[in-house]
């Protein structure tokens, strides 16, 4: 999940990069803002996988061996 987040803040600074070149006038964005984007869009998918995890954890139910009844 965090490999999501990741890649969708990656992508996300590469349009951020392709509006800035097209229109400089139009985006104003420094380093600050491309570091602050991709550690928000990581920490943002821990959150949602952890919360899969713990949602995947309370509505799965432990299978039994065989031979056990």
């Amino acid at each position: 999940m965090s490999l999501v987040g990741t890649a969708a803040a990656v992508l996300w600074e590469y349009y951020e990069w392709v509006v800035e070149q097209i229109s400089p006038q139009g985006m104003l964005v420094g380093y600050t803002d491309t570091v602050v984007d991709l550690f928000a869009g990581m920490c943002g998918s821990l959150v949602a996988g952890l919360l899969v995890l713990r949602w995947a954890r309370r509505h799965t139910t432990p299978t039994r061996g065989a031979g056990q009844r």
